[in-house]
Order: structure tokens, then sequence, then C-alpha cells
């Protein structure tokens, strides 16, 4: 039987990465901190597959999406770094669990591959919500399977049914799974930020590290869009989907960290899932 061992919330903003920053990235040491401490919990769970929940990935208003290729890779070509590329084995069993269980309970699912996205004149490559924190985890961890998904634009409750999925799936064959969600919060904390300054935008932050920081799952799942929306937070359901696999889970949460050095919020925390 497999069986989720943790679970890590991370941002991704490229100019954490000494690549990329090019001295900048001091100026969020706090969050590199808190990556760095997230990754070595990471490591000591010893997953076999790390299932990444990803904001930027292929994004539809009415599904969820799911990466099935054997392996796959991405840079930071687009940020102006050059020889930075970052390859993955993708865990094609584990999809393909995810896919008939979800299928099984009527969540909408998309497999997505090359030949998928060849319709739509794009390439398949890893987004930066994937590849910021995996950068961190490398460090500690020599090699690991990843399964990349992206969420839909749909609401809490269809999150915590995902989540259902994913725990149900990995729990129906051998081996160990981390849940990865990818996620910055409020984008609107300072003018000087990418969105104007919203009010919301710290209270939001202030209610997410402390349904973090209290294992709340529910909390998570039927969070306020009132507070959420003008936030301009690109995390939330990222955090929902794993709220809904952690939910009946014994779990022991703790953040790493948490600033907002440009506008935008930045957590790390790691769930440990104690054995039951």
């Amino acid at each position: 039987m497999g069986k989720i061992t943790g679970a890590a919330i991370s941002p991704h903003p490229p100019i954490i990465l000494p690549i990329v920053g090019g001295g900048r990235e001091r100026e969020a040491s706090t969050t590199i901190t808190g990556m760095k401490k997230m990754a070595k919990e990471a490591a000591r769970k010893k997953p076999d597959t790390i299932i990444v929940i990803t904001p930027h990935g292929t994004v539809f208003r009415d599904a969820h999406s799911i990466v099935m290729e054997n392996e796959l890779s991405g840079d930071f070509t687009s940020f102006g770094v050059g020889d930075s590329s970052q390859k993955y084995e993708i865990d094609m069993e584990l999809g393909e669990k995810i896919l008939a269980k979800s299928k099984e309970k009527n969540i909408p699912l998309l497999r997505i591959n090359r030949e998928f996205m060849k319709k739509y004149g794009e390439e398949l490559s890893l987004d930066w919500g994937v590849l910021v924190p995996m950068y961190y985890i490398d460090q500690e961890i020599e090699s690991v399977k990843i399964l990349l998904m992206a969420y839909g634009l749909l609401d809490g409750k269809e999150m915590e049914k995902m989540g259902e999925v994913l725990k149900e799936a990995i729990e129906e064959r051998e081996g160990s799974v981390m849940i990865l969600a990818s996620g910055d919060l409020s984008h609107a904390l300072k003018d000087s930020g990418p969105y104007s300054y919203n009010s919301q935008g710290p209270v939001f932050d202030k209610k997410i590290k402390e349904l973090v920081e209290q294992g709340d799952f529910q909390g998570i799942i039927d969070f306020d869009k009132k507070i959420s929306d003008p936030a301009a937070e690109c995390g939330l359901r990222s955090f929902q989907i794993m709220a809904g696999a952690l939910k009946e889970k014994n779990v022991k949460p703790e953040v790493f960290s948490y600033e907002g050095p440009f506008g935008v919020g930045y957590m790390t925390a790691f769930i440990d899932v104690e054995e039951e």
C-alpha cells in the first residue's frame, strides 16, 4: 500500500535563484533559508515520487490537467538565463492511476502530452512553478520521479475532490509520495509589486499562514473568495488540492518562512504526515 509521507508549500519566484537573481536574490534571503529547510525535510521523507501542483502549467477554466510524458525538462531562458536545464522522469504509472480514478469519480482531468500541446501551437516544458522549488530539492535529493499537475479554475470543493483522488490513487499502489503545492500568496502587498496594493493582500497572507500552522485543511478548502480574489494570489488552489489529500491524515505542520520583499507573499512550509 502506498502512502503520502508529507507535503510542502513553496513559492516559485525565479529571482530567488542565484542564476536568475544576479544578486537581488539576497533581498529574499529569508525565503531562500526557508526553501533550503523545506528541501531538507523533503529529503528526510525519501519520497519515490513528488506530485507537483503548479499554477503555471497548462491551465483550463473547467478541468485540471496532468502531464503524461516519460520525461520532461525546462529552463530559465525566458528569464534571460542560458544553460539552466532541469530534467525529470515522470511517474507514468501513478499518472494513469490518477486519471482512472478521476474518471471513475467524474472529476475533470485532462491528459497532457506533446501531441496535445501541438494542437495549440505550444511546446510542453516544465514551468517555473516546478523548476524553482525543484531547484532547491535537487540540492538534497539526488534523483526522484515527479508527476506534474495544473489545477483548473474551479472552486474549493472541486479542488478538495481532486485531492481526494490523489490520496486514493497513491494508496492503491506501492511507494511513498510527497505533494508539493507550488504557489505564491498575495501579489498585491505593495504598489511597487505586480499589482497595486490591496488591503486584502496582507489579510489573505496572514490567514493562510495561520491555517497552515494549525493544520486546518477545511479552512483552506473553504477559504473566503471575498478575501482571496482581491488579494491576487496564485497558490490557493494548489493548497486546496493538497488539503483535500491530507484532511484525514495525522499531520505536523511547520511554516519555515514568510516575507513579501517584492510585493508578493512568499511562504515556505512542510507538513509531516505521521505514521497511522
